[in-house]
């Protein structure tokens, strides 16, 4: 049984570009946030629209993919809804990956070949490549001053990891193509690979490399004919040791400061081992746990170190944390089934997406890469072709009628509906934040109030934490807090802890502002600010032994990043000691 449709070659092709290099460059400053949301709406936009033609110009038989694996995606689809307690963007994500595998199964049951897709990454990768090195050399404008190059994204792993994503098809085009293609996926290959190391992002690093040893080792047994022996594997395992040891030696700081996270995170696990914290319980737990680590071990080295975090930089450390370990062994079955049911087919097709998947994954041992839509986009799309090179056996078919032209004209609809309903808040959250911003915050309120009263954004914490923020300018201390709590159910990091402070001081609940200061001074032990406002605080109720040792402390405490701000505090704090000083 096959599938046909009468769609044009060339509009497939079109379609795939357009749906892909959007979920890359489509990031127009009219949401508050540019860099996931903008892609996603064009990502679920692109797929409600392919769904569609595919419905309406399929002929025959539709091919489904095998229903045991259908039946997997949706068993581990219901469990993460559940522990995402069915929220409308868990609902939505995973409508979009429902859909994305289905099109993207179809597609690659329509089509002959993969070069056409396989050439579209490699565009794809080096038009981030010719990005990255524009920002790095200065003449193309930076995201933000403080990384030498992001492309498109908001961050430099973005970039890295979709370049090690896309960087194994241009070593497939060197290996199968001859003359001007193949040199042309050479220079690619370059290019993306100096990107990579002058982007400084050890992940793809490591990334690239391993894909580079692996395709040079595949070159020289098929093509050239040599047996390696136990001294060239040793010599490249002596290699690799060597490389590890020069990215942690990179940026070491960095490396160790991972080191606290995932320690920290371990004691996430211990607390919810099957099931985990749910939907975003990382963001929602870590700090406190963070927290009660210096507490524990006030003179910790990582305490110079730590930062607000809001992922482990491990994407299976998110997962066991946030779903415990029931969703990690569901999400590693999902993964590892079509790999091992592909195993045998040793094409350089299939070798090529599995190489590329090794590369992402090697990333998201060490970074975020699934924070990003086109990445995820890519990983769905390969494996969808995984599953379809398993077999015309395993795919059952269904004849094409009324009633499934019709359940997928339904489906599209809604996609396109829920699509436009999500433009529409998040496009007016965007319009509020930065009209308050602009100085007519008291004006803004009730559209805050009518966005958090009748929208899905009640259940998001950066909303949460910009609208409690408002009220609290706004001298509603009160109402800010209510807010807050509820912020701290999503996310609760040293800013939440502050604002709760700020309003507990405007309320005369000293005790409880001091207790929000002291816990955000424990999450982040390296910062100033937390403990002046102690210290202030302390002045401010007469508590003069309090105030003079917090001072001491703040006076001889290590500077992590010399500022003027922190010398203005100090001399200050100098001042409050002459004040407050005990009589001897």
């Amino acid at each position: 049984m096959t599938t046909r449709m009468n769609i044009p070659a060339g509009v497939t092709t079109v379609g795939l570009t357009l749906l892909l290099s959007g979920t890359v460059f489509f990031t127009p400053d009219i949401f508050v946030s540019r860099y996931t949301t903008s892609p996603e709406v064009w990502l679920q936009f692109a797929l409600a629209v392919g769904l569609f033609i595919c419905g309406l110009f399929k002929k025959g038989n539709i091919d489904l993919p095998p229903p045991g694996y259908i039946m997997l995606i949706l068993v581990w689809g219901c469990y993460h809804l559940a522990r995402s307690y069915w929220s409308f963007e868990s609902l939505v994500s995973f409508l979009t990956v429902m859909t994305a595998f289905l099109v993207f199964y179809w597609y690659w049951k329509e089509i002959s070949g993969t070069c056409i897709l396989f050439g579209l990454f490699v565009c794809l990768g080096l038009a981030l490549s010719v990005w990255g090195l524009g920002q790095y050399m200065g003449w193309m404008p930076k995201t933000y001053d403080m990384f030498t190059m992001t492309g498109p994204f908001n961050n430099p792993a973005g970039i890295s990891s979709s370049l090690a994503l896309l960087y194994p098809f241009s070593l497939y085009f060197c290996y199968r193509s001859k003359e001007i293609i193949g040199r042309l996926s050479i220079l690619a290959s370059i290019l993306m690979a100096v990107t990579v190391i002058l982007c400084g992002a050890r992940a793809a690093i490591l990334a690239v490399a391993i894909s580079t040893f692996i395709f040079i080792i595949h070159l020289l047994k098929r093509k050239i004919g040599i047996s390696f022996t136990a001294l060239h594997y040793g010599a490249m395992g002596v290699t690799c040791i060597l490389l590890f040891t020069v990215l942690y030696f990179m940026k070491k700081d960095s490396a160790d400061g991972r080191l606290l996270i995932w320690h920290c995170s371990g004691q996430l696990v211990k607390e919810a081992p099957l099931f985990g914290h749910g939907s975003n319980g990382f963001t929602a737990n870590y700090m406190t746990q963070q927290a009660d680590y210096f507490t524990r071990n006030p003179e910790s080295k990582f305490a110079m170190l730590a930062d607000n975090t809001l992922h482990p930089f491990n994407e299976f450390i998110k997962e066991v944390v946030e779903y415990g370990a029931a969703g990690l062994l569901l999400s590693v079955v999902l993964v590892v089934l079509p790999l091992y049911r592909s195993r045998k087919d040793k094409s350089p097709e299939l070798s090529v997406v599995r190489l590329s998947l090794l590369s992402i994954g090697i990333c998201s041992f060490f970074s975020y890469p699934f924070y990003y839509p086109f990445i995820r986009l890519v990983i769905i799309l390969l494996f969808a072709y995984l599953v379809v090179e398993q077999g015309e056996v395993a795919a059952r078919g269904y004849r094409v009628n009324y009633f499934s032209k019709s359940a997928i004209g339904v489906i599209s609809t809604f996609i396109l509906v829920i699509t436009v309903y999500q433009v529409r808040i998040e496009y007016a959250w965007n319009r509020i934040a930065r009209t308050s911003l602009s100085g007519f915050t008291e004006e803004m309120l009730p559209s805050y109030r009518e966005l958090y009263a009748g929208s899905y954004l009640k259940k998001n914490a950066l909303f949460l934490y910009n609208y409690a923020s408002e009220l609290n300018r706004t001298e509603e201390y009160e109402k800010s807090n209510m807010v807050l709590l509820e912020c701290c159910d999503y996310m609760n990091d040293a800013e939440v802890q502050m604002l709760l402070a700020s309003n507990f001081e405007k309320l005369d609940e000293l005790d409880s502002a001091v207790q929000s200061l002291t816990l955000a001074s424990r999450m982040i032990p390296v910062r100033f600010f937390p403990l002046y406002r102690l210290a202030k605080l302390y002045e401010k109720n007469k508590e003069c032994g309090k105030a003079f040792n917090m001072a001491e402390k703040i006076i001889h405490k290590e500077v992590k990043i010399p500022s003027m701000k922190i010398t203005v505090m100090k001399n200050e704090m100098k001042e409050l000691i002459t004040k407050t000083k005990p009589n001897e």
